[in-house]
Order: C-alpha cells, then sequence, then structure tokens
C-alpha cells in the first residue's frame, strides 16, 4: 500500500470512532510503512486502551508533534467508503501477516528448524481474519461468571414504580419492551413517566422522538418533574429553573432528547447517532425511549405499505442494537381496531401485526375505561412477559394537569380487578 493510500485511511479513520472500531483488530502499526502513519496509529492504540475514546485533534498534535487530520486530508467516509475502508483494512492485515510468516518461514529454512504446526496456525489466523468474528457463549467456560451476570441487578433498570418492579423488575438490558395504545391514549406519557424516573434515579437517558418535538417533550418532563402544569412552570420560570438545576445537581442523572422526522429514522442511523452522542459526552446512555416504534423505517428497502414486515423487521433491528449497547430500549406501538375496543388488549391487539411482538421482551397495553378517565385512573396490562409472569395489571393514578402517573399497586385477577378503585376519587 502506498503512502497516499495509508494517510487517506488513516485519515478517515481518525475521523470517526465508530469505523476506527469496526476495524481496530487489523490495525496493526507495524504494518505501515509510512513513519507519521505508524506514529499515529500506536499513540491512538495506547490512548484508547486507557481512555476508552478517540484522542481529540489537539490532543494528538501536542503529542506527536504535527496536526494529523492536517497531514492525512481526507473529508468525513460515507457509507460506501465505509465499506471500501473495511475492505481495504482487512486485506491490508492479511498481506502484512503473510509478510511476517513468509519472513518467519524463510528464517525456519535457514535455520533448518521449520515448524509445521506453527506455520500452519498462522496461515489459519490469515485466512479466518475478517471484520466483526463472534463465537458466541462457551458454555461451560466461565460459569460462576455467567451466573454472576444473571444475578446482578445491573442487568436490570427499574422503572421507578413498585406496581411494575415488584413482579417484573423492570427493563432488562438487551431487550426491546414495547407498550402497547390506542391513539391518544397515554403511550408517550407512560413512557415520558417512566424515562424521568430514571433520570431522577441518576442515570443517562436518551429519549428519541418521531412525533412531539424536543421543546413540546422536554415541556412534559418539566410537568413531571416538578410536579406543576406547564402554566406554572413558565409563571414561576425562575424557580422552576433553580429546581431542575439543584435536581440535576443532587441526582447526577442526564436527559437528553433527540426528534427526528416521522418516518426518518433507521436503527443504522440511531447507531450512528449513538456514536456521535458517545463522543460529544464521553458515556453511552444507560436506557433509551423511543417515541415510537412505529414511526421507523428499516435499515433495509420495505415499502412502508407492507406494515407487517416493515414493523417486524424494524422491531428485530431495534432489539438488535439493545444487544450491542446492552441497554434496554422502551418503545410504544398503536392497537389496532379490535384492540382499542377491547377492555384488555392483548398480544394480538397490535397494529401492523403480531410479528413485532416475538421481539419484544416485554409487550404491556394500556387500558381505561371512561369511568376511569373520568377518575383519573389508567392500567397496564402486563400481555407478555419474557422472564416473570405475565397476565396482571399494574395500576396507576394520572394527574391530567402535570401528566404524571402515581403508583397504585397491582391487581393479580378479575374479582380483584371489579372491586378496584373503589374510595379513590
Amino acid at each position: 500500500m502506498d503512502k497516499d493510500k495509508q494517510h487517506r485511511l488513516v485519515g478517515w479513520l481518525l475521523r470517526d470512532r465508530s469505523l476506527y472500531l469496526q476495524v481496530s483488530k487489523f490495525l496493526e502499526p507495524s504494518f505501515f510503512t509510512d513513519p507519521q502513519c505508524r506514529k499515529t496509529l500506536e499513540y491512538v492504540k495506547s490512548f484508547i486502551k486507557e481512555h476508552n475514546s478517540l484522542p481529540t485533534n489537539t490532543i494528538l498534535e501536542t503529542e506527536l508533534g504535527f496536526d494529523p487530520l492536517e497531514q492525512f486530508k481526507t473529508d468525513e467516509a460515507t457509507d460506501v467508503e465505509k465499506d471500501y475502508i473495511i475492505s481495504s483494512m482487512n486485506d491490508f492485515y492479511k498481506h502484512g501477516m503473510m509478510r511476517s510468516l513468509l519472513s518467519d518461514g524463510i528464517s525456519m529454512l535457514e535455520k533448518g528448524d521449520i515448524d509445521y504446526a506453527t506455520l500452519d496456525k498462522k496461515i489459519k489466523e490469515i485466512a479466518s481474519a475478517s471484520v466483526d468474528i463472534d463465537l458466541g457463549l462457551n458454555f461451560f467456560k466461565d460459569i460462576m461468571g455467567r451466573l454472576e451476570y444473571l444475578e446482578d441487578s445491573k442487568n436490570i433498570i427499574p422503572t421507578g414504580y413498585g406496581c411494575m418492579d415488584d413482579i417484573l423488575g423492570g427493563w432488562e438490558k438487551k431487550e426491546l419492551h414495547l407498550i402497547g395504545g390506542r391513539t391518544g391514549g397515554g403511550k408517550s406519557i407512560f413512557l415520558t413517566n417512566f424515562s424521568a424516573k430514571n433520570v431522577l434515579a441518576g442515570l443517562n437517558v436518551l429519549t428519541v422522538t418521531l412525533e412531539l418535538s424536543e421543546e413540546v417533550f422536554a415541556s412534559r418532563y418539566d410537568s413531571i418533574i416538578l410536579n406543576k402544569s406547564k402554566d406554572m412552570v413558565i409563571a414561576e420560570k425562575s424557580k422552576s429553573a433553580k429546581y431542575l438545576t439543584a435536581i440535576h445537581e443532587a441526582t447526577g442523572g442526564s436527559l437528553t432528547l433527540k426528534y427526528y422526522p416521522s418516518t426518518s429514522l433507521n436503527t443504522h442511523m440511531l447507531e450512528a447517532y449513538i456514536e456521535q452522542y458517545f463522543i460529544s459526552n464521553g458515556f453511552y446512555p444507560d436506557i433509551i425511549y423511543i417515541d415510537y416504534l412505529s414511526l421507523m423505517r428499516s435499515n433495509e428497502k420495505i415499502s412502508v405499505s407492507d406494515v407487517y414486515i416493515l414493523e417486524k423487521y424494524v422491531a428485530e433491528e431495534i432489539r438488535g442494537l439493545s444487544g450491542e449497547l446492552n441497554v434496554p430500549i422502551v418503545s410504544a406501538t398503536q392497537l389496532n381496531r379490535e384492540g382499542m375496543n377491547a377492555a384488555t388488549p392483548d398480544v394480538a391487539s397490535v397494529a401492523g401485526g403480531i410479528s413485532k411482538i416475538h421481539a419484544v421482551g416485554y409487550f404491556g397495553t394500556i387500558c381505561q375505561t371512561p369511568a376511569e378517565k373520568q377518575l383519573g385512573l389508567i392500567k397496564l396490562w402486563q400481555a407478555k412477559v419474557r422472564n416473570a409472569k405475565d397476565g396482571w395489571w399494574s395500576k396507576f393514578k394520572i394527574n391530567y394537569t402535570t401528566l404524571g402517573l402515581e403508583d397504585l399497586g397491582t391487581i393479580q385477577n378479575m374479582e380483584e380487578e371489579s372491586n378496584d378503585y373503589e374510595g379513590i376519587k
């Protein structure tokens, strides 16, 4: 590989952390013949090992004595160029390994001591070198470590409501959790309240909205966190700002709202945004909320008219992303006509077909009769819970002034449900 190509490849990698990580296993600095490329990659490799982040250009210039982005002039790589970079780095790595192998082979011949087992092993390593080799979990390799992982409460993020967590436990990492509701039935309200609880628990929350604007969503968080109406928050804006600042300092939680136009976002775009989120903040979100799943599009070219296939793909892609990031992703979906009229909508009530429910670890449906709405009461029917009991209700009182939800416990059976809420006004 000539000097200009080495410069261009290194320049592209320095501008894109995600791309760098994808090819990091092939970045053997000694294979680069250009001294500046070799020096840059040696430093970047040691820096990432220590700080888990790409060094800034200022740090690179300070440590290397030259500006690498100026030296290796490139623009940010396009999707087509990224595929080219990955392929080029893979080939470059294999060529470097083969040169090293040939050198070792010649040395063995000269010494008259050929180690065929070592040569055979290196040839297999070169042949198998490719991006994203994952052989999966070895069941018997680290049994205690695996059991300790299952026991670790950090693998579940509480919802913040006892009527959910007492049985459900919370939102499991590496899973997609879905809430179904009719139009105007409270899907966004539930997502906002759950995520507000996470923020107040000190977590880093990312809320992606494809329906409401960032400002409208932020206003809802103001009211829920401060327990004040929107008008009161604005009328007492100095006091509201002071309280919100104090709450942020006390909890340490963060909240980022990101808006995308309806049907404009796919999982690849979201993954790219999350990498930018990491670069900007120095950490990944602990949990992600998407309002809502039915407004996303697939990575694949699927017609928006083919709703059944489209939403199945989207659900599977988002669940895959939750596994890669090791976080829970919580979203919502519409109910179909039958679900809108059902007293207790089940998994067959989801709009777009039941196929997407197969991809989720949790599916709950919002239930509210006209009488309950008058009383400010609302329930969440636990229709599917992958790793706990399903077939029960979580009860809430809803404040339509602040849109906040209050925990009213659980309902385990129909007899209990028929006598529920007596005396609550």
